[in-house]
This record gives C-alpha cells, structure tokens and sequence, in this order.
C-alpha cells in the first residue's frame, strides 16, 4: 500500500503534468511488483485507420513479435478491459487466446493488470503492468487495485489528454451555436440554400459558417467536417 506521501506525491505530478509521465509509471509499477508498464492510445481518427500510439518497456523482441503478429488486433485483454469498469486481471482472458499468452509467456510478459479509460473525444486508452514471474493472485489484486485505478487517472490526467489533445487538435475545438446548427441540418442532407431558408438566414451566411467549421475541424468538405464533429461528440 501506497505511502501517504506517495500518494501526495502522485496528485502532484497529475496536477503539475510536468515531467516524464511515462518514468513515474513505471516507478510506481515497479513499487507495485511489476516489472513492465505499458500504455496504448487509440484516437477515433481517421475514421479508416484510427491512429495508435503506444509505449512500454517491453523487450525489442516482444515489441517487434506484437507488431509482427497484429497483437493489437488480437490481444485478448484489451477488449475485456474495455467492457470492465475498473483493473482486469489477465489472467480471466487466458483461455480466450492461448497461443498469444503462450507466445506473450516466451517473452517473459505472462501475468497482470490493465485498466481501461475514455476520452471525451472518443479516444481509447489502457494501462497496463505485467510481469513474468509469480500469478497475480485475487488477494494480491484486492491489495493493489485502488492504486491501479489512481494510476489509470494519472495515465487519464496527463500522457492520455496530452496526446490527444496534440495528435487530435480537433479534439478541443469549441464550435459556435449557430455553426452547430449549419452542421446538423448538413449532416440532415440539407443543401445551403435548405439551411439558409430552414435558420432565415442568407446562403452566404450558411456558407461562412461552414467554412469556419471547416478550418476548425481542419476537414476539405463539409462531409468531412460533420463526420468529424459527430465523432467527437461537438453536435
């Protein structure tokens, strides 16, 4: 169990956002038991390919045999973590996906945790602390579960929003109400001339609007730019 100070010390480095977020993980994982701290970000765009961002400190090999292998497409605790409010232990998921905790096993990466969270964007992220040595026992995981959930709101606080906020500018734009009402009666399948009768406003008043959409949400069209704005929850 965390110290008081230790404690303090982590809403200090969530309230600060200063620092290497991702070396405080890992000490706090290594504080905890585990040997590794892994962190993985899924933005909603693009909408054909969703960008993914992740760090961890586990083996080359391990890392080169995940990404050869499409692990992320496979890897049976992320959609288990993502349907669980709170830390999962792994090892509910070993009979879902032997050969990929046989092969996760060779590489030393057997037992742990990960916890799940969501950005208000629609962003995905996971953290998780893994180790090759002794199971993660219920009594253990009943030990340590809160202060997994604290480090998933440090993971949530900085690294999480920060990257979001860097790689999806879009994400923290503030539309106008009237560019909002331009955008639904678009994504209605209503023309320009249709929304300027519908809001008794001009055409070129409607068009104005949807061009500041456009530069806001960094779209070519207004097809764009409404699935944009729907996929991150501004309308």
């Amino acid at each position: 169990m965390l110290s008081r100070a230790a404690r303090e010390c982590d809403y200090q480095v969530v309230g600060s956002h200063q620092g290497d977020d991702f070396g405080y993980l890992l000490k706090r994982c290594r504080d905890l038991g585990f040997d590794y701290c892994a962190t993985g970000i899924q933005l909603p765009l693009p909408v054909s390919a969703p960008k993914t961002v992740l760090e961890n400190n586990y083996s080359a090999a391990w890392q080169a045999e995940y990404a050869r292998s499409n692990y992320l497409a496979n890897d049976p605790t992320i959609p288990y973590a993502l349907i669980t409010c709170g830390p999962v232990l792994w090892s509910h998921t070993y009979s879902r996906a032997r050969p990929f905790w046989e092969d996760a096993a060779g590489h030393g990466v057997e037992h742990g945790v990960s916890i799940a969270m969501r950005h208000h964007s629609g962003a995905l992220g996971m953290l998780s602390l893994a180790r090759g040595h002794d199971k993660v026992c219920h009594r253990e995981f009943a030990q340590f579960s809160l202060e997994v959930i604290r480090l998933g709101e440090m993971f949530a606080v900085t690294k999480f929003a920060q990257t979001v906020e860097r790689l999806l500018p879009e994400s923290i734009v503030v539309l106008t109400a009237r560019e909002k009402e331009v955008l639904k009666w678009t994504a209605d399948g209503k023309t320009s001339e249709e929304a300027a009768g519908i809001l008794n406003k001009s055409v070129n008043t409607v068009n104005f609007h949807i061009k500041q959409t456009l530069t806001k949400l960094n779209a070519v069209n207004k097809t764009q730019a409404v699935v944009k704005a729907l996929i991150l929850k501004l309308l």
